[in-house]
């Protein structure tokens, strides 16, 4: 399985949890990595339920709707040594009081990694959309 550093996860952490501030969401969150349904390596992105004020739904929650971690390739298809491209959908997901559910996504943020920087997160070109 491709694996993150935990410098790299930090800096991709920080700039999720930074983007989630900028519209006004404060939840703590937790960041994993881990394998999706289709056996690829992924970052999951979870927040405990919380609430708004005024409260508009039963429970709140931050979490991801699409992830992946994979070899980055150029326009050829060819893959592009020691570079991995990072995707992780952020999605907030809510319940309605009549505890029918709902949610919609917020962002996508995407980055490379250089994973031959051995000191150092090696992440550039982030993007948030």
């Amino acid at each position: 399985m491709l694996k993150l550093k935990v410098t790299t996860m930090d800096k991709i952490s920080e700039s999720i949890t930074n983007a989630l501030l900028q519209r006004g969401f404060t939840a703590p969150l937790t960041f994993t990595q881990s394998v999706n349904g289709n056996k690829q390596p992924c970052i999951e992105v979870e927040s405990t339920p919380f609430q708004t004020v005024p409260v508009i739904f039963k429970s709140i929650k931050i979490d991801t709707f699409g992830t992946s971690i994979q070899p980055l390739t150029d326009e050829n298809k060819a893959v592009v040594p020691d570079t991995l491209f990072v995707w992780v959908s952020v999605h907030v997901s809510y319940v309605h009081f009549g505890n029918g559910s709902n949610g919609c996504s917020l962002f996508d943020y995407t980055c490379k990694v250089d994973t031959s920087r051995e000191y150092t997160d090696g992440v550039y070109d982030e993007r948030i959309n």
